[in-house]
């Protein structure tokens, strides 16, 4: 039986925050309302997250947090390794999403023996919920066809400049969520002027036109990387902003052939 997943559609990723910017910027981000926190091994700041979110003195169960586990850690023993490492640097009991960071790159890989490695970490109560990242349509019908409905994320690179139909037609036809990464295309928005005009209209910034545009498609949430106060605040803020048709319209008809993470260890992804 699985449980039903609240994730809150407004998250902070923390990928190159370190150290005490990492904490101050969890800790400042939970003080202004933000309920779902993203971290990973690979970001080298469980630690740092996990203080930020002890200091906030919000109750844990009032959070969201997410962290993951890394492509060469996919062994069984490997994977509860790294959850139990995860939850020792964080201060934490267990995580409410656990996601595999990127498919295997080795040819060999069983991936159902992942899966159910995954399944077993969440049955411990280490994790609430499992999923995975990075992964495409043709891996996502593998991963559904071990462990179906249990399979509750995917969170890929998405933003105005980044086509992902294939998988978000996947993650909403199989009642799952996908989580945009890099939801500002990692800042680089200046290429679009009408992202401008439309921020205009609405007195708001091109970052939260950017950002409504996500959210206001069905089961998608995002999770932008800030270190300013300013710049949470108004990232948070972007869910209450509610574009119009002929301004989704324009936004849809930006090119969508920017991917910025694409390291050589990247799966075959979707056209």
């Amino acid at each position: 039986m699985t449980v039903t997943m609240h994730m809150p559609r407004i998250g902070l990723g923390t990928w190159c925050l370190l150290g005490e910017q990492a904490t101050d910027v969890v800790t400042q981000a939970i003080e202004l309302g933000y309920r779902h926190i993203d971290t990973a091994p690979r970001y080298d700041n469980e630690a740092a997250v996990g203080a930020g979110i002890i200091q906030s003195g919000v109750k844990r169960s009032e959070l969201f947090l997410t962290t993951k586990i890394w492509h060469d850690q996919l062994s069984p023993v490997a994977m509860e390794r790294s959850a139990a490492t995860s939850l020792e640097n964080l201060q934490m009991d267990y995580v409410d999403l656990l996601l595999i960071h990127w498919p295997s790159t080795d040819s060999n890989w069983n991936m159902a023996a992942s899966l159910e490695a995954l399944v077993k970490i969440q049955q411990q109560g280490w994790a609430k919920h499992i999923g995975v990242a990075n992964f495409t349509v043709p891996l996502l019908q593998q991963a559904w066809g071990i462990v179906g409905e249990q399979l509750a994320v995917n969170q890929v690179e998405y933003h105005i400049s980044l086509q992902q139909k294939a998988v978000l037609g996947f993650t909403q036809s199989h009642n799952m969520m996908l989580t945009a990464y890099c939801p500002l295309a990692r800042g680089d928005l200046s290429q679009f002027p009408v992202l401008q005009t439309i921020a205009d209209k609405y007195g708001v910034t091109a970052h939260q036109v950017a950002l409504a545009w996500l959210l206001q498609q069905d089961q998608v949430a995002v999770i932008p990387k800030a270190s300013s106060r300013e710049h949470l605040h108004n990232n948070l803020q972007a869910a209450q902003l509610q574009l119009d048709a002929h301004d989704v319209a324009l936004i849809n008809a930006l090119p969508k052939n920017i991917r910025t993470i694409h390291p050589d260890f990247s799966p075959a992804w979707d056209v």
